[in-house]
């Protein structure tokens, strides 16, 4: 008996493997790599507010630029984003953008001398805030190096044009009168390790273009000199 048995259980697993041998076999198919124009985005902002002030009769808030008027309202920015952001997880070479152009009262204040700011005489007028492109390069070090080029925000305050990365509808005395605002040159970040990144870049000094026109008081760099900008970051709690 036990032979028929242990017969019929192998003529069983015969079978068994004949029929799955015959079964087609569904391919997996791999994920689609990511393209380049996956992360491309396109975005907009519009920033409405108003001032009061107490004093009677009141012309200007004292020590205010981008909320400079006193009770009234104000159209501080229309904006335009376009970018594509470098890949963070990117190995080897990779390459993007950004262009962001702005309309309304902040743009009378964050001009680059000689671009745009001659332009408009009103309240609200045209500015572009950043126009750059921006390479990975695998250099160096194993995170390599991002490399800036063109014309970009500072580095330095923890304030920032871009009005939804703010805490407050205000600006601090030291935004409007103590920082620049934006430069014109080349910045690169060196990824020494996964906590600490190196800044490193030369421009042409505070919110300023190229070129030096004698005739002209606002019309680019009024030196021609190279300026240095830079500094350090530390990637804590989990790049927070």
């Amino acid at each position: 008996m036990k032979k028929i048995i242990i017969s019929t259980m192998a003529a069983f697993a015969a079978v068994t493997a004949a029929n799955a041998a015959d079964m087609p076999v569904k391919a997996v198919k791999a994920p689609p790599m990511p393209s380049w124009w996956d992360t491309l985005t396109i975005t907009g902002l519009v920033e409405v507010g108003a001032s009061g002030n107490a004093n009677n009769p009141a012309v200007t808030n004292f020590g205010q630029l981008f909320t400079d008027k006193a009770n009234s309202a104000f159209l501080n920015q229309a904006s335009l984003t376009v970018q594509r952001p470098l890949d963070p997880k990117a190995t080897g070479y990779d390459f993007g953008f950004k262009f962001q152009a702005m309309y309304g009262s902040d743009a009378r204040y964050t001009h680059f001398l000689g671009e745009f700011d001659q332009s408009i005489g009103e309240r609200n007028q045209f500015d572009i805030v950043e126009a750059h492109a921006l390479f990975h390069l695998p250099w160096l070090t194993s995170g390599g190096i991002d490399l800036k080029v063109g014309q970009y925000v500072t580095l330095e305050g923890a304030e920032v044009i871009n009005a939804p990365d703010n805490a407050l509808y205000t600006h601090s005395y030291i935004f409007n009168f103590g920082i620049p605002f934006k430069h014109t040159g080349l910045m690169t970040t060196t990824h020494v390790n996964p906590m600490l990144d190196i800044y490193l870049g030369v421009d042409t000094g505070v919110n300023t273009t190229f070129g030096n026109h004698f005739n002209c008081f606002n019309c680019g760099d009024n030196n021609t000199a190279a300026a240095f900008h830079g500094g350090f970051g530390l990637n804590l709690l989990d790049g927070n």
